[in-house]
């Protein structure tokens, strides 16, 4: 994909939470790490609609020559055309595929199901089949051309495609298979764990995510694909268990580190609203003015009155 090639980059969507949760398994970052030790290769986790990507790696690690054709807009929209046909065809199937980019190296791609729903795409390559040769890099800078690729912007190529990798069928096969045995292994164990626990687990888990992703914008809907429960399920389950509804939940997380950053920063209420995650500050001062019954300067201006003559209270004998 796009963003294997940018190694550490991520882009952040709707889906950002189950693409998150799904890193931040210790067993997923440990096979990643064996993966590159055994093979040479990136390991990278593509959300199911195929718009959040994380890669593990560092930035050495990267094909050059992928990292440089990424650079030039068409030799990049051939690359998405031939990725996205292949995450659809995984998305259909719910099977692992391996196929070539237009520029002749290898990627693989394997479903990572929980509940018989894939949850994400585990995403590596960049591999040729062969140490490259000349009659290698000649087949891929006929396809440059083809592209409409100018001869100047293909001939630096040359030095960087034949720094590429290579990996032979046998060891390709290897690859694909060791990913799924540890990948369907650690997401039944996954599934069973989060079966397990109760309905008041699933709260504390929802509060802990708001409270990590309260700066962000979020939705029902991304939290409940994070937690890996419906939408309804979660908020009936929030509702009853503590009286609020999630929204209610986050808007006052929200509040309280509003409040916190006008009393004790110089940032402007515009500033505060953003970073804290209102969509606007129409709506920061609709809501603070709500619960406050002050609008976010006002309550700023008697707030550091008050830490600069704070108030003692004696208790009398």
């Amino acid at each position: 994909m796009q963003n294997i090639h940018g190694i550490n980059s991520r882009q952040i969507h709707a889906d950002t939470p189950i693409v998150d949760s799904l890193a931040s398994l210790p067993a997923i970052h440990s096979l990643f790490r064996l993966i590159w030790r055994l093979f040479g290769l990136n390991v990278g986790l593509l959300s199911a609609n195929g718009l959040c990507f994380i890669v593990s790696g560092k930035s050495g690690r990267a094909n050059p020559f992928c990292a440089a054709v990424q650079r030039i807009p068409e030799a990049r929209s051939a690359c998405l055309n031939s990725d996205r046909s292949a995450l659809a065809h995984v998305i259909l199937t719910k099977t692992p595929t391996c196929y070539r980019c237009f520029a002749g190296l290898r990627e693989f791609m394997l479903p990572i199901s929980i509940d018989h729903k894939i949850a994400a795409v585990i995403l590596s390559g960049q591999i040729l089949d062969h140490p490259p040769t000349t009659r290698s890099w000649r087949r891929a800078r006929i396809k440059l051309h083809q592209l409409g690729i100018p001869l100047n912007q293909i001939k630096p190529l040359k030095s960087l495609f034949m720094q590429s990798r290579s990996l032979s069928k046998a060891r390709q096969r290897d690859v694909m298979m060791l990913l799924t045995l540890f990948t369907n292994q650690i997401m039944y164990l996954q599934s069973l764990r989060l079966k397990a626990r109760p309905s008041q687990s699933l709260v504390e888990r929802t509060k802990e995510f708001l409270q990590t992703h309260a700066e962000e914008h979020v939705t029902l809907a991304a939290v409940a694909q994070a937690i890996h429960v419906s939408a309804r399920h979660l908020a009936r389950t929030f509702k009853t268990a503590t009286g609020n509804t999630m929204h209610d939940y986050l808007q006052e997380l929200r509040l309280t580190q509003a409040r916190d950053r006008l009393a004790h920063t110089q940032s402007t209420c515009a500033e505060i609203a953003f970073s804290c995650g209102f969509g606007s500050i129409q709506q920061f001062n609709r809501v603070f003015k709500k619960q406050t019954h002050q609008t976010p300067s006002a309550w700023r201006r008697r707030a550091q009155v008050s830490l600069k003559f704070p108030v003692y209270r004696f208790a009398m004998n």
